[in-house]
């Protein structure tokens, strides 16, 4: 970024992004926190004078902090600076102050400006102006002339190739097996029961042992009024939490909805695990289903599945080498647990 350019320098600099300015402002104003509550206006027509104010000098700061980042990528080029930008449409009518804006006001106050126009119409303004240093004589060149500017410059750049298309394990593309809910005869109180064991299987890791029953019951009597049997959903959760080989899965340092990013076999891979936990010895990858049959065996279960879960071991293999990697799945229907061996992940593993 520009802003982490502080200190550095190059021969050519190339400003690519200079068309676009910031123009939002925080709609939340911290005017003297915590001496006094912050004031919150989402819409332009609902500022009070006060907060009016507050936004007014935030826009200001913003802008003076856009114009000293100006300052810090102009002064960055040792040789040449390009200053350019994408525009989707037509040029807007109205000044935008952005950084081209800026540089082109400049440019308007100097002699010597010259205009190269295009075949296509595109303006090229250019500015040369005399060597103010003497040149350092290991890089000097005898006979070196300017050179004429590039054909390139006038083209229209190439279309970009589409980027191959992660994977994500998470959306399989032969599908999942079918939902269980209302639409399937289902009754909603079942479907709905599995969306709350999800949700216990989430939260209740992060509360200390001695109080996640109490806890749970607190959930459930707040996002579940009137649940006929609070006191089973949150037994049936613990009971999952209390699986044997699966404790670490749920202990101190264990995380939930946890981002897995890497590449197999040359393929970018992209998901979110439900519960990862990461030990000196192994890691432990859970995946929850959400109202879906649960199979009898582990050979019952669907090829999708397994797919996910041999892929994401792939990916945390390769993340942390020489430790195993043990994954398992949790249906929420019934709060089964599915300890998946390697031999049925093999099977599916990424090439």
């Amino acid at each position: 970024t520009v802003h982490a350019a502080k200190g550095l320098q190059a021969p050519i600099v190339i400003l690519a992004g200079a068309l676009q300015k910031p123009d939002r402002t925080d709609a939340v104003q911290w005017p003297d926190y915590p001496a006094a509550p912050p004031l919150w206006a989402p819409r332009a027509e609902l500022r009070d004078p006060a907060s009016a104010g507050l936004a007014t000098a935030a826009a200001e700061r913003r802008d003076a902090e856009y114009r000293r980042q100006l300052y810090v990528a102009l002064t960055r080029a040792e040789d040449r600076l390009y200053v350019c930008g994408h525009r989707n449409g037509s040029p807007p009518k109205k000044r935008q102050n952005n950084w081209h804006d800026l540089c082109a006001d400049g440019l308007d106050r100097l002699d010597g400006v010259e205009t190269l126009t295009a075949a296509d119409g595109l303006r090229v303004r250019r500015y040369i102006c005399a060597q103010q240093v003497p040149a350092d004589s290991k890089q000097q060149t005898e006979g070196r002339e300017e050179a004429a500017p590039e054909d390139w410059l006038f083209r229209p750049p190439e279309p970009e190739p589409e980027p191959p298309r992660p994977l994500a394990p998470s959306r399989p593309e032969e599908g999942d097996p079918p939902v269980r809910s209302p639409l399937d005869g289902l009754p909603t109180r079942r479907f709905r029961r599995g969306l709350l064991l999800h949700a216990l299987l989430q939260r209740l890791p992060e509360i200390p042992a001695d109080r996640r029953a109490d806890w749970g019951l607190a959930y459930l009597t707040r996002t579940a009024p009137g649940w006929a049997d609070p006191e089973a959903l949150v037994d049936e959760a613990l009971g999952v939490l209390a699986h044997p080989g699966l404790a670490a899965a749920f202990g101190p340092g264990s995380r939930a909805e946890v981002p897995v990013v890497g590449v197999v076999g040359g393929q970018a891979v992209a998901g979110q695990v439900d519960r990862l936990a990461v030990l000196d010895d192994r890691v432990i990858v859970l995946d929850y289903k959400t109202n879906r049959p649960p199979p009898a065996t582990e050979g019952e279960t669907a090829a999708a599945y397994l797919r996910q879960m041999a892929i994401y071991r792939a990916a945390l293999r390769a993340i942390y080498p020489g430790r195993e990697v043990a994954c398992a799945l949790v249906w929420t229907d019934g709060a089964r647990v599915m300890q998946l061996s390697d031999a049925a992940l093999d099977r599916w593993a990424p090439a």
